[in-house]
């Protein structure tokens, strides 16, 4: 594969720069990048210069034998020699670019060992009048020792003085040592005694000087890259404490969170224990008021029983006794007067008649019996319909309450007693209807208000809902709530016996 002279050249840098232990990372990493563009067949005249002129400065700014890398560079100019010379508007364009071509051409020549000094001659003096009217005292430094080591070569050592002398004062102003040190290393040559020795012992002392400022630089370097590194692993070092104290902190928060939830869950469970026990001792406090009501019951039935017994077997016999006597009796007299006896005698026995029926009632406690279930009820409703402001009707059909079971009338009323709550919270009703009816030994409970309703489908069920589900599930029975929103609830219970 054919490749440019500058590629060649900038291969020559890689090369040399790789050996530097890294110093030149920055260096390196700019001429491998112009390397890879110059390598282009197709770049313009315009951009090899440019190329060119990038590699020549990265060539000063290095520890590399400068004269070497000048030599190398300058010779890729060689080839394009004809071409530049074809280009009458590179000097106008960029005369900069132009003297440096030709400080190039011709070093390259002198390095080359070419007998033609004529035209060195003349390529050097044309570039350093166009650096000099430029006022480019770093490129009339350089091309200035560049001149006085060709005129020192030739045996000009009055035009190696000359110019020796500009590159040291120029070198001077530009502060371009490395080139004030070319100047003084070329003046003690030239000059002899203590002239040449005062340039040489200044030359020493730049030198050293320098060599300690860039121990100095490169030991600041290294203090600010141990530093720097001594940062990053104090930064890694807090990074990995603020990941512990951020993992530490989480567990901290999960373990807190936990004790929270454990405390929250028993102080639920505190709660579901003690609605519980409530809700028994209000069943057993229910469970002791029916007991209490049918002892009454019973006594006031026992009392009525007495009195029955009393009428029928005492009153009644000795009336009706005194009236079969009377009937025996043969009394004499006008007829009025027995018209009145008669009457007397069907009166006793009508009156016979009445107390017969009253001591019957009283031994009949059927009713009774039925009503005790409902009184308590009917009481309750009485004190809630005031809390509440609406009028009630209970509907009994038919149902015997005495032959249903104790526990199924607790939850009955359990029932109702919850649903009656969320009709005074909820509902705002004005009228509540009760109703119990009886079918296939299956009891339906109907609980029916006018208030506003709500939408079955968007409210979720309340702990009074729940309740009321619940105590139905306990009796094996169905609940079903038909509601909606502005119009009356109807709760359907059904409870099979």
């Amino acid at each position: 594969m054919y490749h440019t002279p500058f590629y060649i050249i900038l291969l020559f840098l890689v090369s040399v720069l790789n050996a530097q232990n890294g110093v030149f990372k920055n260096q390196l990493e700019r001429i491998q990048e112009l390397r890879k563009l110059s390598n282009n067949q197709d770049l313009d005249l315009e951009a090899r210069i440019d190329y060119a002129k990038q590699a020549s400065e990265l060539s000063y700014k290095t520890e590399v034998d400068s004269v070497i890398l000048n030599s190398n560079i300058a010779l890729a100019w060689v080839y394009t020699y004809d071409e530049l010379l074809e280009d009458d508007e590179l000097l106008e364009k960029d005369s900069n670019s132009y003297a440096t071509i030709l400080n190039n051409i011709a070093y390259t020549k002198f390095l080359s060992k070419s007998k033609e000094y004529n035209k060195i001659d003349s390529l050097f003096t044309k570039a350093y009048k166009i650096f000099d009217e430029l006022n480019l005292f770093y490129e009339l430094s350089s091309l200035g020792n560049d001149m006085a080591e060709f005129y020192y070569e030739i045996n000009k050592k009055e035009k190696a003085l000359y110019y020796s002398k500009r590159s040291y004062k120029v070198g001077k102003e530009a502060r371009k040592y490395d080139e004030i040190l070319r100047a003084l290393k070329m003046l003690s040559k030239l000059k002899e005694g203590d002239s040449g020795k005062a340039y040489l012992y200044e030359y020493i002392t730049l030198n050293d000087s320098l060599i300690s400022n860039e121990r100095a630089n490169r030991n600041k370097y290294a203090r600010i890259q141990f530093e720097t590194d001594q940062y990053i692993e104090k930064t890694k070092e807090l990074t990995v404490q603020n990941i512990l104290t951020s993992i530490i902190g989480g567990i901290l928060i999960l373990v807190l969170g936990l004790l929270y939830f454990i405390k929250l869950q028993r102080s639920k469970n505190s709660e579901l224990v003690f609605e519980s026990e409530q809700q028994k001792t209000n069943e057993e406090i229910f469970m002791l008021m029916l007991e209490q009501k049918t002892k009454l019951e019973e006594v006031r039935l026992q009392e009525r029983h007495r009195i029955a017994e009393d009428l029928h077997d005492g009153i009644l016999s000795q009336l009706f006794g005194t009236r079969i006597g009377m009937g025996f009796l043969e009394l004499k007299g006008d007829e009025d007067t027995l018209k009145d006896y008669n009457r007397f005698l069907k009166e006793m026995q009508k009156i016979e008649k009445e107390i017969r029926d009253v001591s019957h009632e009283l031994k009949n406690d059927v009713v009774l019996l039925e009503t005790n279930f409902e009184i308590i009820l009917d009481q309750y409703l009485i004190h809630q319909s005031r809390l509440g402001f609406f009028e009630y009707k209970i509907t009994n059909n038919d149902v015997l309450f005495k032959t249903i079971n104790d526990t199924v009338k607790v939850n009955i009323y359990r029932i109702i007693q919850e649903a009656v709550q969320n009709i005074i919270k909820h509902a705002k009703a004005k009228q509540v209807s009760i109703s119990f009816s009886l079918a296939s030994d299956v009891l339906y409970l109907k609980i029916e208000d006018d208030g506003i309703g709500f939408d079955v489908n968007l409210i979720k069920k309340g702990i009074g809902l729940k309740n009321i589900e619940s105590r139905v599930l306990k009796v094996d029975g169905v609940f079903k709530i038909i509601a909606t929103p502005y119009k009356s609830t109807i709760l359907n219970i059904s409870i099979p016996l």
